[in-house]
């Protein structure tokens, strides 16, 4: 059996951009495929997003808490310190009392040695 000759069809301008639209509609079709993953992977993105910044919000909420008990402890410390000061003078004049006392005493008993 002898084989056919094939023969090559010669491009005409109709075969061309039959072929021309296939490779389009390939490449549109990749480029749908990409833009596809991405909005899948924008929308991953954009979940976490979501969660973050309810996460931001409770942090924001927390951190007004914290504010908040600062200032009572600072108000709280400044009372101490006051209160240390106070505490402090006390002392102060108590221990004046106390030496003027003592010294009286050590007059005293000097006194009472000379007399013996």
């Amino acid at each position: 059996m002898k084989k056919k000759a094939t023969q090559k069809i010669k491009p005409t301008p109709e075969y061309d951009s039959e072929r021309e639209t296939r490779v389009l509609l390939e490449e549109v079709g990749s480029d749908v495929k990409k833009i596809a993953e991405q909005v899948g992977s924008n929308s991953l993105e954009l979940m976490k997003l979501g969660k973050m910044e309810k996460d931001i919000v409770e942090v924001k909420s927390e951190l007004g808490t914290v504010k908040i008990a600062v200032m009572e402890n600072s108000r709280g410390i400044r009372g101490n310190s006051a209160g240390i000061q106070e505490n402090s003078n006390r002392l102060d004049r108590i221990e004046k009392k106390l030496d003027t006392v003592t010294t009286d005493l050590e007059k005293r008993v000097g006194k009472l040695e000379v007399v013996r």
